[in-house]
Parts: C-alpha cells; sequence; structure tokens
C-alpha cells in the first residue's frame, strides 16, 4: 500500500480516536511508527481537527444580540467613590 494512502488513513484514525491514539498506532509496526511520528501528520491532523471544532461552534453559537446598558457609568464612578470615601473614615 503507498505510504500516501497509509498516512491518509492514519490521519483519519487520529482525528477519530484523538491524541491517545499516537503510542499505540506507533507500537503496531515500524511503517506506522514512522509515519505517526512525522510532525507533517501530526500537523495536518492537528489543523483538520481544529477546522472541524471551529465549524461545529459556528453552526452552535448563537447570533449577537446588542447589549443594553445595565447602569449609568458615571453614577456608578460616584457611587463607587462616595462608598470609597466613607470607608476611609471609619463609616459603614
Amino acid at each position: 500500500m503507498p505510504t500516501s494512502v497509509l498516512d491518509e488513513i492514519l490521519k483519519e484514525v487520529v482525528l477519530q480516536e484523538g491524541d491517545n491514539v499516537y503510542l499505540t498506532l506507533a507500537l503496531v509496526c515500524t511503517t506506522f511508527r514512522d509515519i505517526v511520528s512525522t510532525n507533517y501528520l501530526r500537523r495536518r491532523a492537528h489543523f483538520q481537527w481544529l477546522d472541524s471544532f471551529l465549524q461545529r461552534t459556528k453552526k452552535l453559537s448563537a447570533p449577537c444580540t446588542p447589549l443594553t446598558p445595565a447602569l449609568d457609568v458615571d453614577d456608578y464612578i460616584k457611587t463607587a467613590h462616595q462608598d470609597m470615601l466613607g470607608q476611609e473614615k471609619g463609616e459603614r
């Protein structure tokens, strides 16, 4: 079997089973070990997994809704400042 075909098959196994399968595949035979030991396979598998993960999250994400201000920032700052001044004087 051509190495390129075997490379594609092993990449699919990694995508289906996860990163833990690298060690298992490397122990099968020297050909598998040589293929899964390459950075090329690991990078391709990682980026393909990342791409599929991003596609799934795009489908699951809800549309953005505009935020409405919960409070007036200026009022909050004034209140917080007054509270801090009260605590410095020993008032609670």
